[in-house]
């Protein structure tokens, strides 16, 4: 799937999957009381593709938005919160996980507390996503070809 976000977001969003083995993904619609599944990221943004007809709230047009992001979903089954009520966000002082803004980080332990709440959904195939994952895993430790390293990775050990 594809999913795109705001600027602010963007930026912070590519610096994680950079970064990160796995950026996970928790989606809600405001006002719902749910969520509505999960995703890994599966790429960092970009811009200039075909037009994307979004399905957009009130009062948000699509150049408000950043680039396209690509996803695996892992889990399009909702999730009431009632449901998480217990899990509080360490990152979010301590608040209900189920209050934050577009973008707000879950601290590792309460996001995985979280998606194990969900159902598991049966029509997603979960192979081809950890097979994704797994190849991303292999493309980060490889040593890129070209010689020296940059400035970058030589200071990431």
């Amino acid at each position: 799937g594809v999913w795109s976000t705001l600027p602010v977001n963007e930026k912070k969003l590519n610096a994680a999957f950079r970064s990160a083995r796995s950026v996970i993904l928790v989606f809600s619609v405001r006002e719902s009381g749910k969520f509505q599944g999960f995703a890994r990221l599966s790429s960092e943004s970009h811009h200039g593709g075909s037009p994307i007809h979004w399905v957009l709230p009130a009062g948000m047009n699509a150049k408000m938005l950043g680039g396209v992001f690509k996803i695996n979903w892992i889990c399009r089954r909702e999730l009431p919160f009632t449901k998480c009520v217990h899990l509080t966000n360490p990152w979010n002082d301590h608040k209900p996980v189920k209050i934050g803004r577009d973008g707000q980080e879950i601290e590792a332990g309460c996001g995985t507390q979280l998606c194990l709440l969900f159902s598991a959904d049966d029509s997603i195939d979960l192979y081809q996503v950890i097979h994704k994952m797994r190849h991303k895993r292999r493309m980060h430790s490889q040593p890129k070809s070209g010689g020296r390293p940059s400035r970058r990775e030589a200071t990431r050990e």
